[in-house]
C-alpha cells in the first residue's frame, strides 16, 4: 500500500422522460470499468431514446476506461440508442494522446462560470 488515497468510484443513474443518464465520479480504470459496463448494459437494454454518460466528476481515466467507453458507444449504435458522453479534462487529455478525439460522441462539460 502506498498511502495515497484515491477517490472512490461512484455511479448513479437518473431518468427523465425518455433519457437515461449515468453519472460517474472518481477514477474510471481497470479496477472500476466493469461497474460501468454492467450498468451501461442495463440502461441500453431498457432502450432509452437518449443515453448520456456524464463524466464531469471523473478525476482520472485510463486506457481500459477509454476502451469501455468505446465499447458502450458500439453497443449503443448496435441497439439504436443515441449516446452522448459529457466529457471532462481527464478524458479529453487521454483522447488527445491516443488520437481518439473524433471517435466518441462527446459533449463538453459545463465549466463553472461558463
Amino acid at each position: 500500500m502506498n498511502g495515497i488515497a484515491t477517490p472512490p468510484f461512484h455511479l448513479s443513474v437518473e431518468r427523465s422522460g425518455a433519457t437515461a443518464r449515468i453519472v460517474c465520479a472518481g477514477e474510471l480504470d481497470v479496477a472500476t470499468q466493469g461497474e460501468l459496463e454492467s450498468l451501461a448494459r442495463r440502461v441500453i437494454a431498457s432502450r432509452p431514446e437518449a443515453f448520456v454518460i456524464d463524466l464531469s466528476a471523473l478525476t482520472f481515466v485510463d486506457s481500459t476506461g477509454l476502451r469501455r467507453l468505446i465499447a458502450v458507444d458500439e453497443e449503443c449504435r448496435a441497439a439504436g440508442v443515441g449516446l452522448s458522453i459529457r466529457s471532462t479534462a481527464a478524458l479529453d487529455r487521454l483522447l488527445e494522446i491516443t488520437g481518439y478525439t473524433a471517435v466518441l460522441p462527446l459533449s463538453q462539460a459545463r465549466r463553472p462560470g461558463g
